[in-house]
């Protein structure tokens, strides 16, 4: 099936994977071959990119603090596991191995990057929690000025 037939994100994504699939060992010998193959690894990171903003528009709606990544989601974000078979002679335990080594502390200036999504995502609901207080302060009365205060001040703490 020709990707532009396919209609929903699940068959464009293996359309495409098929099609790659079936390019990359003709590829190493014909340079035509491999400027398609090019192309539809271009197309592809279309996907993977694509599959990323539906996790983060599905975490964001249900209006929760954090993102809280499963590991199979983690196996896409920060390994780009977009599927098993893309990965030239991957031995089945892959995703388990990568999985091992996402757990494993980094120095502390490396993110993954769904750890990073879930920082800035973090920081973003407490500015929120921030300027909502700052607002409250606003309308409120005098008396009520240092319970916004306070709030604010606990805000900023998370931080």
């Amino acid at each position: 099936m020709p990707e532009e037939e396919a209609t929903t994100l699940d068959e464009q994504q293996a359309s495409l994977v098929e099609e790659y699939l079936a390019l990359r060992e003709q590829a190493a010998a014909d340079a035509k071959a491999k400027r398609k193959l090019s192309r539809l690894a271009g197309k592809i990171d279309d996907i993977y990119w694509k599959r990323v903003e539906e996790l983060l528009a599905m975490r964001v709606s249900t209006d929760s603090d954090e993102l809280a990544f499963e590991d199979e989601e983690r196996l896409l974000i920060d390994m780009g596991l977009l599927d098993l078979r893309l990965v030239a002679n991957a031995s089945d335990d892959l995703p388990q191995r990568l999985l091992d080594e996402l757990r494993q502390p980094g120095a502390g200036n490396h993110l993954y990057l769904s750890e990073w999504l879930e920082d800035r995502y973090h920081r973003y609901r407490l500015a929120e929690d921030v300027n909502a207080a700052a607002n409250e302060h606003g309308e409120a009365g005098e008396d009520e000025a240092t319970q916004s205060q306070v709030a604010r001040r606990k805000a900023m703490k998370r931080l």
